[in-house]
């Protein structure tokens, strides 16, 4: 979100510079030299601007013609100019709209604004390319709507925000090239929409957000190649919308969110190729959306979600090639779409996830379970997988793990060991025969409880391809005429109880 002012143009949006007593209710614009040195000259009753003022042209080196102004009642824009200071606006002391600051690239000081209290709209710097320091900026306290820094290459951190405890619209700090740390934001305590810390290559701490304690909006901390830790967010309760940390390559841990116990959105940890752990979060219980954790290669330690217990969307481990078990997870009972395990090339087992209740797996858009490329992955056959095999109408992808959960019909070979309900039925007698089949298969079964059964023919692929009624105390016969030759899983389930057996079809 960039706005240009090109000096080729001056757009005199509420009016234009006429020599009038009053002061320019509908704004008022500069685009040479001398117009601002005959300001006072031509004006000399003038020291308030009602409406918008509007600086902007390569020809424009001083603002000295200015210094009667002491406050301006709508905008400030100042663009493409020769300046090396803001000398002339030392007076100002409010700014009723906003601060429009952009490709002044001989700017170096802006300490003239240093009697400015306030900036009622948004307050952007952008491009000031010789701008190292925001002295000048300290007796402002509030922002009312969004402070954008954008392609600021020499600054080297944020010394001069000392009093700003609250901004309106969301905190964008990006392509600051030579910015190390957020140092002058320690007594920062709300932004009322997005805080976005994204593609500052020298920047290595975040630690300065000390006493950040709300963001309404979204938190992303994406493609900063210097940041080694997020550390010093201790105070945060909330995030009102999604969370990202994205593409820092040198980012070892996740540290410094303990205290965060609501995430009204998505969370997305991903590429992060140094990341070791993520031991912060443990106030987390909810996430309003999916968790991804994708792609950390150095991945080892997910201890910091020990206490989250539903995620409200698609719950995705993928990529983390480190990363061998899943423990972390152990407290989480309910999700409310797909599950999918993928790439993770040093997981072997699926503990921690065995409490999650296996009807909250569920996609409106994919495979329901997805359970593929992890290549020492041997153990499946945990409570939630085990039970949601059991359950009508549901799709999932098992494939390229280890001989134990290769398939489908691995995990629910293995599942016959777990039990996935009160299973009553372990003292009663359940015979198929004949094994191998052919054209048919029997069922003997001899149960004293009346309650219907149901019977379903699965394939190793997952795929349900019979389902029926099951008669209790009688002897059933099941046509395979339409069924090939093959490995499969007979499941017999009342919904309270279930078992599977093997079955052989031989042509």
């Amino acid at each position: 979100m960039k706005i240009f002012l090109y000096t080729t143009l001056i757009i005199f949006l509420f009016g234009s510079i006429n020599k009038v007593s009053a002061c320019f209710p509908f704004g008022i614009g500069f685009s040479t030299q001398e117009d601002i040195d005959n300001f006072q000259s031509d004006y000399p009753n003038c020291t308030e601007i009602e409406g918008e003022l509007i600086v902007a042209g390569p020809s424009i080196f001083n603002l000295d013609g200015l210094s009667s102004i002491t406050s301006i009642g709508g905008g400030l824009n100042i663009a493409n100019t020769s300046l090396t200071s803001l000398s002339g606006l030392n007076y100002v002391t409010s700014i009723g709209g906003s601060f429009d600051f952009q490709n002044n690239t001989s700017l170096a000081d802006i300490s003239a604004l240093s009697n400015l209290t306030s900036i009622q709209g948004y307050f952007i710097l952008d491009g000031n390319t010789a701008l190292t320091s925001l002295a000048g900026l300290e007796n402002i306290s509030s922002i009312g709507e969004y402070f954008a820094l954008y392609d600021n290459e020499a600054l080297v951190h944020l010394v001069g925000l000392d009093k700003l405890t609250y901004v309106g619209d969301g905190l964008i700090l990006r392509d600051n090239d030579a910015l190390l740390n957020l140092t002058g934001l320690e007594e920062l305590t709300t932004i009322d929409n997005e805080l976005t810390v994204s593609d500052n290559s020298s920047l290595e701490n975040i630690s300065a957000l000390i006493k950040l304690t709300t963001i309404e909006g979204s938190l992303e901390i994406d493609n900063n190649p210097a940041l080694t830790s997020i550390s010093g967010m201790n105070n945060l309760v909330s995030i009102g919308d999604y969370l990202d940390i994205i593409e820092n390559v040198a980012l070892i841990e996740i540290t410094g969110l303990n205290n965060l116990m609501s995430i009204n959105g998505d969370v997305y940890i991903s590429d992060n190729s140094s990341l070791e752990n993520i031991s912060a979060m443990n106030s987390l219980a909810t996430i309003n959306g999916y968790l991804y954790v994708g792609y950390n290669d150095a991945l080892m330690d997910i201890t910091g979600l020990t206490n989250l217990t539903s995620i409200e969307g698609q719950f995705e481990i993928s990529g983390n090639s480190s990363l061998s078990n899943l423990s972390a997870f152990e407290s989480l009972t309910t999700i409310d779409g797909n599950l999918t395990i993928r790439g993770n090339s040093a997981l072997s087992s699926l503990s921690g996830l065995q409490n999650i209740d296996p009807n909250t797996i569920i996609s409106t858009y994919d495979e329901d379970l997805t359970i593929v490329n992890n290549d020492n992955l041997s153990e499946c056959e945990v409570q939630s997988i085990c039970a949601f095999l059991d359950l009508e109408d549901k799709t999932m992808a098992v494939y390229g793990n280890k001989s134990g959960c290769e398939n489908a019909s691995e995990i629910i070979d293995a599942c016959s060991t777990v039990n996935t309900y009160d299973n009553e039925w372990s003292s009663n007698s359940i015979i198929v025969y004949p094994i191998p089949a052919s054209n048919y298969f029997r069922i003997d079964f001899e149960r004293s409880n009346k309650t219907d059964s149901q019977i379903r023919l699965i394939d190793i692929s997952g795929r349900v391809l019979m389902s029926l009624k099951l008669d209790n105390n009688k002897t059933t016969e099941f046509d395979l005429s339409s069924i090939s030759a093959g490995l499969y899983i007979i499941n017999i389930s009342d919904g309270n109880n279930s078992i599977n057996k093997k079955l052989i079809v031989e042509r």
